[in-house]
């Protein structure tokens, strides 16, 4: 018979055994709670890290980009590309960019063009976004500072030459039976009279050369030598609107002749826009009278590859004169255009010159800007007037371009 002692003294070991095995279910709980919320404060702290690293390696990817992207054409294919930014060394970060020409669409041919660049970082499942404007850096070139700068001689035969910033030789200046109303410069000998102004020693000066003029040459709008009749463009019109020799244009009026050899005769022309000729024969020459305007201050009047013979006229191009209307639709002078044949323009180059060879020079030639000869320069009874322009831009081949600067105030975090 079981005593009521012995029962209570089983009741209390039962519910001693309860509690034991609630504690413990307590505690086993209390465990997988604090190991789920440690996984995931490991968890967040991972993403955190991961969106840092992300942050900071879309900041570095414009450091890198900075550093390293170019702007000649084959750099800039390779940025429109992507293929144009070194890995960051970092495995953990993976980098993708999109670069845009916000100027014409065209990333890899104009190298003077800004980039507008996208970046986007990923690490781990965090992306981080950044955004800029680049612009190329220019260096101008000594040579923008004076009015006619020449690689070779300078030989002035009964000639005048007028150039208020100076003309600067880098082998010799020879005037015989000449006057120069010009500072002169030269690391080599100054002879001959009349000199008008100072006249001394100079520093070496870099004329512009192929690498400076490259891209005009591979941009704008080409123009066949056999469209043009018996090699000579004369009584024409030429301007971002308007081309006598074919269907193609270009907005910003540069137009590339490649003569390949053959001879090429500019002659009683008005030209808005960017003329770059390209291997003239050697019976190539501009004469008569001639008005050539760059459509912006930043582009030069004419690139000539190759010897330029020059015999041009004071005289105004006159549309009576050669029957020509040199302002139709499309040719805006002063903003008028018309349809009669009564209108005369100062005949003139009113902007840079850049001679990527020897230049022979007869007849009167006014230029607003600067005349920059990479070979020699001989004048025979000529009048060679260089004034200053009326803008003060760096002229596109007067500047050294390379690497790029962000513009202030573009860079942009974007949410991803």
């Amino acid at each position: 018979m079981t005593t009521p002692s012995a029962c209570r003294g089983g009741q209390r070991r039962g519910t001693a055994y309860v509690m034991i095995l609630a504690c413990a279910v307590i505690v086993a709980a209390l465990g997988t709670g604090g190991l789920a919320l440690l996984s995931l404060q490991r968890r967040g702290a991972a993403t955190s890290d991961d969106a840092r690293r992300a942050a900071h390696g879309a900041t570095a990817a414009l450091e890198v980009a900075l550093q390293s992207f170019g702007t000649n054409r084959t750099d800039r294919t390779l940025i429109g590309e992507g293929t144009a930014l070194p890995a960051l060394g970092d495995p953990r970060i993976t980098i993708e960019y999109d670069a845009t020409d916000p100027v014409d669409g065209k990333v890899s041919d104009d190298p003077n063009d800004a980039i507008d660049l996208t970046i986007r970082a990923t690490s781990g499942a965090a992306r981080a976004g950044l955004a800029a404007r680049l612009v190329p850096t220019r260096t101008p070139l000594d040579a923008a500072n004076y009015g006619i700068i020449v690689g070779g001689k300078t030989i002035l035969a009964t000639s005048l030459v007028r150039a208020p910033r100076g003309l600067h030789a880098e082998v010799s200046v020879e005037a015989v039976g000449s006057r120069v109303d010009a500072p002169v410069t030269s690391p080599g000998e100054i002879d001959g009279s009349e000199y008008l102004s100072t006249v001394g020693a100079g520093p070496s000066v870099r004329t512009p050369g192929g690498a400076h003029v490259a891209s005009l040459a591979t941009r704008g709008a080409r123009i066949m030598i056999g469209s043009i009749p018996s090699g000579t463009m004369r009584n024409v019109v030429l301007t971002p609107a308007l081309n006598p020799y074919g269907a193609a244009l270009d907005p910003d009026g540069i137009y590339i002749i490649a003569c390949d050899g053959a001879d090429l005769v500019i002659r009683d022309v008005r030209i808005v826009g960017t003329l770059v000729v390209l291997n003239p024969g050697p019976g190539s020459r501009i004469e008569g009278a001639i008005s050539i305007t760059p459509t912006s201050p930043e582009l030069p009047a004419l690139v000539w590859d190759g010897l330029l013979d020059v015999d041009t006229t004071s005289t105004d191009l006159s549309e009576s004169t050669t029957s020509t209307n040199f302002n139709p639709p499309g040719a805006p002078f002063l903003g008028a255009v018309d349809s009669d044949a009564r209108d005369a323009y100062p005949s003139m180059i009113a902007g840079s010159v850049v001679v990527l060879g020897d230049v022979d020079l007869r007849g009167t030639l006014f230029i607003r800007g600067t005349l920059a000869v990479s070979g020699s320069l001989a004048a025979t009874q000529a009048r060679l007037i260089v004034t200053p322009p009326a803008d003060a831009a760096v002229v596109e081949g007067f500047a050294d371009v390379g690497g790029f600067d962000v513009v202030p105030g573009t860079v942009r975090r974007i949410l991803e």
